[in-house]
């Protein structure tokens, strides 16, 4: 028979949390940071830029701006 590999992550020190689970986490809660928001003069920015037209989440995001007749 062969001994089990060792594992990466040592078990925990001290005896497990009351009820035998996982303890509940300490501390404020975890709040997911707020998505992208474009600055306000982000749809001005295409007043300027000429001949390309684009707003500054398209000149960061590489894009270009296409027009095509109707």
């Amino acid at each position: 028979m062969t001994q089990p590999a060792p594992s990466a992550f040592p078990p925990p020190a001290g005896p497990p949390p009351a009820g035998g689970g996982f303890a509940p986490p300490s501390g404020p809660p975890y709040v997911p940071p707020a998505q992208y928001t474009p600055p306000p003069y982000d749809g001005f920015w295409q007043l300027w830029d000429k001949p390309w037209q684009q707003c500054l989440h398209d000149k960061f995001a590489g894009t270009v701006v296409v027009k095509v007749a109707p």
